[in-house]
């Protein structure tokens, strides 16, 4: 099964750690997105299935990104990823309709666990 991706971080570094800590049971065709605005535009035009969602980025932040596709979300996960581990930040993301919430630094299990969860 090939798993369409969308990952969302203004950090390369935490985007390449994110993807190389993918568990290796599903394919995935991936595609990054720097910042809140490119994920939007990329959302509209691509049906993915999983998205890791950075909610603290510069410009159009993860927060105004879940805002902007509360409405066409049904076929996709999203998988909010922050440092920012205050109830409220994560309460927040999850009445967006978030599936799981990875705080950061994450390491393989965060990742394989949420996958896993969400492709379920």
């Amino acid at each position: 099964m090939t798993v369409k991706v969308l990952i969302v971080d203004d950090s390369s570094m935490l985007r390449n750690l994110l993807i190389s800590l993918l568990p290796e049971e599903y394919n995935y065709d991936i595609d990054e997105a720097t910042d809140g605005a490119e994920a939007i535009q990329k959302f509209s035009t691509v049906n993915y299935r999983l998205m890791f969602l950075d909610l603290h980025m510069p410009n159009v932040d993860g927060f105004e990104v879940l805002k902007t596709i509360a409405t066409d979300t049904k076929d996709c996960s999203i998988i909010a990823t922050s440092a920012d581990i205050q109830d409220e930040a994560q309460k927040r993301a999850f009445d967006f309709g978030i599936s799981g919430f990875i705080k950061k630094p994450f390491d393989y299990q965060d990742i394989s666990n949420a996958v896993n969860s969400a492709l379920e």
